[in-house]
This record gives C-alpha cells, structure tokens and sequence, in this order.
C-alpha cells in the first residue's frame, strides 16, 4: 500500500470513528432523558396481550449485531473465528486491521445504542416487563442478525464452488 493511500485510509477511518462516537453521545443523552422522563403512556402498551407485537412493530428496522460472547455462545466461535473478524484478516497492513476493527466495534455499538435509545423514547426506562420484553427483543434480534451473517456466508461459499468454468 502506497504511504499517501494508507494515510489518507486510516484518516478517513479516523474521521469515520469521530462521526460514530458524535452519533453515540446522542443516543446517551437520549437514554438519559428517558431515564429521568416519567413513564410515557406507550408503557401501557406493553402490559397488553399484545405487547411482544407493539415491540416488534416499534423497533422494525432496529438492529441488535451480535458480540464476539454472543458468537461463541450461539455458534461456539473463538473470538478470531466470528465472520468479521475473518473479514479483518484480508486486511494485510496491521495498523488498517486494527484502526477498522476499532471502527467496526464502534460502529456496532453505536447500533446497539440506538436501538435501547428507541425503545425507551416510546416503552420508556427499561425496567419490570419492559426489561423483559427489551431483553426478548435483545436476543431475537441477536439471532436474527447471527442467522442472515450465516445464511449470507453460505450463498457466498455456494457461488464459489458452483462458479462456471472460465
């Protein structure tokens, strides 16, 4: 890698990481009013016979990515052996891996806390049923992601070994 493309990579990574970091700093302080917020009257949605669909309707288009622990304890994957991480391991320069690993844990987080952002801006604080419900919601959508990285990785490998010859 040329020295003028690696540094404008790791400060475009660099700027990248700031705009996550900016965007998590959001979703905290939107956290926090929630917390010291009164329970909002949506609460009242989560104690019906239909809570689990008002919770799923709510956070359609939330994710919850998985971590390298929810890896190991869904699939038995090492740390090194998760898809990104694999990923990472085509990166050949070592300060890139390290600067995109950082990032792509960022950025993670950053998904992670948008979606409890929106769930308690409607449920409000995460505490009794909406604690369970939230922690339900957590694990569904955990493996949900797990199950599309996955089935995703298995078309990749099909269409390798079933390419046509040249």
């Amino acid at each position: 890698m040329q020295p003028s493309n690696k540094a404008a990579m790791l400060t475009g990574i660099r700027q990248a990481q700031q705009v996550r970091m900016q965007e998590q700093d959001t979703y905290r302080i939107a956290l926090k009013a929630a917390c010291d917020a009164p329970m909002p009257p949506s609460q009242g949605l989560l104690a019906g016979d239909h809570a689990w669909e008002a919770v799923e309707q709510h956070m359609a288009g939330e994710r919850w990515p998985p971590t390298s622990a929810d890896w190991h304890r869904v699939m038995g994957l090492e740390w090194d052996q998760t898809p990104k991480h694999r990923q990472l391991l085509d990166i050949k320069d070592p300060e890139v891996r390290c600067l995109t690993y950082h990032y792509s844990e960022i950025a993670l987080q950053t998904l992670r806390l948008k979606a409890a952002a929106h769930f308690v801006k409607r449920f409000g604080m995460v505490n009794g049923l909406s604690a369970t419900l939230f922690a339900c919601w957590q694990a569904v959508a955990m493996h949900r992601e797990i199950e599309q990285i996955m089935a995703a990785k298995a078309i990749g490998s099909n269409q390798h070994t079933h390419a046509a010859p040249p």
